[in-house]
Formats: structure tokens, C-alpha cells, sequence
């Protein structure tokens, strides 16, 4: 999770301006989407909210930014999925 979070901040950020927006409010947002693109568990963007202390409201709001400035390319390729795929069969 941690690893298809930080490339999610990693590219938003190479597309848009820190002074833009909140680097907090964005890394909790990329958090809900890694969770979602990684089909790992499903985690709600109210439990993101109270850990982060942010809105959820704003989280999932922000949600669209991330993916617009992603060009909704979701994948990201880590060792972590595939040894987890790997020792689930």
C-alpha cells in the first residue's frame, strides 16, 4: 500500500504545484486510491479521515484531483503485489 501511495504523491506532485494544494490532504486521498486500485482490503475515507485528522468530504473530493492528474493510470507495478500474489496460491 505504502509503496502505490507514495508513487501516486510522487506523480501528482510532478504534475501539479505543492503551493496548489495540501500535501497532507493529497497523500490521504492518494491513500484511499492505493487501497482501492490495490483491491487489498477496503478501507473508508472516514477511517482515513479521523487517523489524518482531514475532512472526508475533502478527502474524496480530492480523490478526482488525484486521478485527473494521474491520467487515471492506476497501476503501479511494486515486488510487494507479486509476493503477496505469489504466497496466496
Amino acid at each position: 500500500m505504502q509503496f502505490c501511495a507514495a508513487a501516486f504523491v510522487k506523480r501528482f506532485f510532478l504534475e501539479r504545484s505543492v503551493l496548489q494544494y495540501s500535501p497532507l490532504l493529497i497523500i490521504a486521498s492518494s491513500l484511499l486510491l492505493a487501497y482501492k486500485a490495490d483491491e487489498f482490503c477496503m478501507v473508508k475515507a472516514d477511517n482515513i479521515a479521523r487517523t489524518l485528522h482531514q475532512k472526508e468530504e475533502e478527502i474524496v473530493k480530492t480523490e478526482q484531483k488525484v486521478l485527473y492528474a494521474l491520467k487515471y493510470e492506476i497501476v503501479v507495478h511494486t515486488p510487494c503485489r507479486i509476493v503477496r500474489v505469489r504466497f496466496a496460491a
